[in-house]
């Protein structure tokens, strides 16, 4: 099983300094809410968990990860209200009858 949570990045400075918050947000939004500082980002974080006898338990290490094609509309949309146009152009496109021809 594997879960995934978020939390907002960013740089300090100068430095190769990666900094973020302390929290283990649950959703991208939620992340985006916590955003400090100018050009910071949100960072998904997959863990691995295995079933016991007593629940679940981590397995192995916590990777971290881009966000994906969904949870970057996530984040667009958090971040500005409205879903990119790649992302509307998809919709329309498995939506429609006739296929829409790139531009």
């Amino acid at each position: 099983m594997k879960t995934t949570y978020y939390y907002a990045a960013w740089s300090d400075g100068g430095s190769d300094c990666h900094e973020g918050c302390d929290h283990k947000h649950r959703t991208v939004a939620s992340a985006v809410a916590c955003m400090k500082k100018a050009g910071a980002y949100v960072v998904a974080v997959e863990l691995r968990k295995r079933k016991t006898a007593n629940g679940y338990v981590a397995v192995g290490e916590p990777r971290l990860r881009e966000l994906n094609e969904d949870e970057a509309v996530q984040f667009e949309q958090a971040m500005h209200g409205i879903p990119p146009q790649r992302y509307i152009d998809k919709v329309l496109y498995r939506n429609s009858f006739a296929p829409v021809l790139p531009k």
